[in-house]
């Protein structure tokens, strides 16, 4: 008697996850200590890595040991023009290869980085700068003469591509608790918001990336975002501090339809993008082309049952998608795997499982939902809806200069755990036992472009069954 095996969410998500950590790409799990910084983290995987590449995009490629010795020369730099430096130092460069070294330079001489991008308006980048004040100006020669434009009274202009090198070591001069980055949203809308990530906030998040996705050091990493976004931390430091190579790619440059023909040729591994890209790249080639190294998808957007069946025509029968939910203040917060197997009804996907270290609230009808990552199912109905909020010890310090909007937005968690705080995300969504978070729209009136909080529709508050949700 043959016997009939039920499908279960939850035992499909476990049988993802073994899989993914059955790849033979030389994963080890991710930990940190209270004392570790992004340097000191980098450092071992130069010593581990020295001669493999580190970064590679367009026609360029850089080793571990070339990004060390391109980090300690911008790191001279840096003190050369201000010896006591400890302040922001804003970042106006493009391309990957000289924007990781310039960022690695800044973390090493113990300041930290706020990324602009030479696509937004020039009044953008003014408003960012003006509200972070930075001192300094790191930029590329093709974006020199937009820098010196930018630069306001006291401001110094940098050029990567002019620093001279030094033989002598900058000597690791960061402390955990120190910020490492400022991402501002908001600044085509008014005034801009920067999030602030410390050492150990970037840490947590390359934790969670790695062991969500048991990457590794013979992983092939796409960095297709701009270096301005959320996104780009876990993308860029999960490659790097786990020796794997990162592969810059300009889809604003190259198009669409030259990014098929790069995956294959750089033998990407894995894939991250927003759901829009994923769906113009599936659609620009054939229906029977598949991206036969890729391993891992990773999305973060909405997304529906349409985009697995992309992904299922696409992607290799071994490859697992992946979609993350997380914010400005703390990054992914949750997933959710899926592959060919999965069997899904229409309609927007699930978010998924809170991530070690994190858990979240949804404050339904019903009152106040805690699920903690590894704790048992919530009791909830399928159709409670309420606000997301995330807690976590590694949640951003707040916001640059904003006393008033932290305050607002972040709260101490009346829990027995040592410095757990709370975020309110300002999402709705519902949470079911099953197949965990699932997102449907946020509470105000800002959607992203590119990294940027624009206004546009109002985005009422869903119903769990609105179609409208399909929408946001």
């Amino acid at each position: 008697m043959n016997t009939v095996h039920s499908y279960s969410e939850r035992t499909q998500q476990e049988s993802i996850r073994k899989r993914l950590a059955s790849r033979d790409n030389g994963f080890v799990c991710f930990t940190f200590t209270d004392d570790d910084t992004i340097p000191g983290m980098f450092d071992e995987q130069v010593a581990r890595h020295a001669h493999k590449s580190a970064i590679i995009d367009s026609d360029r490629s850089v080793t571990y040991e070339e990004l060390a010795r391109l980090a300690n020369d911008v790191g001279h730099a840096l003190i050369r023009a201000n010896p006591s430096f400890r302040a922001p130092v804003a970042l106006l460069i493009a391309r990957p290869s000289s924007f990781v070294p310039a960022m690695l330079g800044v973390l090493r001489a113990g300041g930290f980085y706020v990324p602009l991008d030479p696509l937004f308006p020039e009044d953008c980048n003014a408003r960012i700068l003006e509200a972070c004040r930075a001192r300094c100006i790191l930029t590329e020669r093709a974006h020199y003469p937009l820098a010196q434009c930018l630069a306001r009274a006291g401001q110094v202009v940098i050029c990567v591509d002019e620093i001279h090198h030094e033989f002598l070591e900058v000597v690791d001069r960061s402390a955990p608790k120190d910020p490492a980055c400022i991402i501002f949203s908001s600044a085509a809308t008014g005034r801009p918001k920067g999030t602030v990530q410390t050492h150990q906030t970037i840490l947590a998040v390359v934790q969670r990336y790695t062991n969500s996705l048991f990457a590794g050091f013979q992983d092939r990493v796409s960095l297709l975002s701009s270096s301005s976004v959320t996104a780009s931390i876990g993308t860029i430091f999960g490659a790097l501090l786990n020796g794997a190579t990162l592969c810059g790619f300009s889809v604003r440059e190259h198009g669409v339809s030259a990014l098929a023909d790069w995956l294959d040729s750089e033998r990407i591994t894995i894939y991250r993008s927003i759901s829009s890209m994923f769906r113009n790249l599936s659609w620009c080639v054939s229906s029977d082309r598949v991206f036969a190294t890729v391993q891992v998808v990773c999305l973060g957007d909405t997304l529906f049952k349409s985009d697995l069946d992309l992904f299922t025509r696409h992607f290799p029968c071994g490859c697992a998608l992946v979609n993350f939910y997380g914010c400005s203040e703390l990054s992914s917060a949750a997933c959710f795997y899926m592959d060919a197997a999965s069997q899904l009804a229409d309609g927007v996907l699930p978010v998924g499982f809170p991530l070690e270290g994190i858990a979240i609230s949804v404050a339904t009808g019903n009152g106040l939902v805690n699920w903690v990552s590894g704790d048992p199912h919530p009791k909830t109905a399928p159709t409670d809806l309420g606000e997301i909020a995330l807690k976590s010890r590694n949640l951003s310090p707040g916001y640059w200069n904003d006393a008033e909007a932290t305050a607002r937005s972040f709260a101490l968690v009346d829990w027995q755990r040592d410095g757990w705080r709370t975020f309110r995300t300002g999402d709705w969504g519902i949470m079911r036992a099953e197949d965990g978070l699932i997102h449907l729209g946020r509470e105000d009136e800002q959607v992203k472009q590119s990294g940027v909080r624009n206004a546009a529709v109002t985005i009422h508050r869903p119903e769990a069954s609105d179609e409208s949700a399909r929408d946001i």
